[in-house]
């Protein structure tokens, strides 16, 4: 399984990922893995849950991430998120190896008025995928993607969420250490998650 964290607002995207990638059944296959690619200079995603092949043998990120570069290239940004939400959603699911979760950041671009995007998508029937847009009128939003939430502890997101509240400023420095805090906190729960980060900023 993931962590993977997006703090994100008008202009900006801080994404935070642990390393750990296994495989459907819990072999390690990667320790520093980065899990989001940098779709263009205003557009990210995050990716979540079971590293597993595909049905023509691909690896199923790879499979996602060009439908997400090809989806972008030829649409507006709206029309791209809906497609590649439709697409997440009918991704085959399997209760034990098959949970799929996205998110994409959108920036927002000043220039042309365009206020920043997140989808959230997954192919879990049990999580609602959608777009929400950040309001002029909101400086912030983030998303944790945490496919093992452990029953009976904070979750993730509300974890993120009291954290970047206690912050007296915030900026990217103090999103980035928050956003540590959160790994440390689900790692440390966790098996699934390790405590090795990798991050990207847009801006």
């Amino acid at each position: 399984m993931s962590l993977v964290s997006l703090v994100y607002g008008h202009g900006f995207c801080s994404v935070m990922s642990d390393g750990l990638a296994t495989d459907s059944f819990g072999n390690v296959l990667d320790s520093n893995m980065e899990k989001y690619i940098k779709i263009n200079r205003r557009t990210v995603i995050g990716f979540a849950g079971s590293y597993r092949q595909y049905e023509n043998g691909s690896n199923l990120y790879d499979v996602i991430i060009d439908f997400c570069k090809k989806a972008i290239s030829e649409n507006g940004i709206r029309k791209a998120l809906n497609k590649i939400m439709e697409f997440i959603e009918e991704l085959p699911f399997y209760e034990q190896a098959g949970k799929v979760i996205v998110a994409i950041v959108y920036t927002g671009n000043t220039k042309s008025n365009k206020n920043p995007l997140i989808l959230r998508a997954a192919n879990d029937p049990n999580i609602t995928s959608g777009i929400e847009e950040l309001t002029k009128e909101t400086s912030l939003g983030y998303a944790v993607l945490e496919p093992n939430h452990k029953e009976g502890y904070q979750t993730g997101s509300d974890y993120l969420r009291e954290l970047l509240i206690e912050q007296k400023e915030l900026n990217l420095d103090t999103i980035r250490n928050c956003q540590k805090l959160l790994n440390q906190y689900v790692s440390s729960i966790d098996e699934t998650v390790n405590n090795q980060t990798s991050q990207i900023i847009l801006k």
